[in-house]
């Protein structure tokens, strides 16, 4: 009966143990440049299913509420690598309809996590 325990306490236990490992977390940024070309519009996409309260969130702001600004795409990777995301691929992407031809840049970040809740660690978003 002891050793019956024992194995179950020892299942138990290697599973939580596998709980706990880090797994990589993805985000994607999308920058577009303003009229004026002096700051960045970033939009931030987790891939999560939006919560009903905000189903449009997807721009970053600070501890105020006010929607950030970035000078640059590398700006906005610069503040997300304080959090803890690593750049892993950029690329831009060029519309071939409409007014505007500047292209959309595109950033995939990674950051290990053990937890869904650390995620978006740090990072507060708004829509519009």
């Amino acid at each position: 009966m002891k050793r019956f325990f024992l194995v179950i306490v020892l299942a138990i236990l290697t599973m939580a143990a596998i709980a706990q490992e880090p797994y990589k977390a993805y985000c994607e940024i999308v920058g577009t440049g303003n009229i004026t070309g002096t700051k960045v519009k970033i939009e931030v996409d987790f891939g999560q299913k939006a919560k009903w309260a905000t189903p449009n969130a997807r721009f970053l702001v600070d501890e105020n509420g006010e929607k950030m600004n970035f000078n640059s795409m590398i700006d906005a990777v610069n503040y997300l690598a304080k959090l803890g995301w690593e750049l892993i691929l950029a690329y831009p992407v060029t519309p071939t309809q409409g007014m505007s031809k500047d292209p959309v840049y595109h950033y995939i970040l990674c950051k290990k996590v053990t937890s869904d809740e650390q995620i978006k660690e740090g990072i507060n978003l708004k829509d519009k």
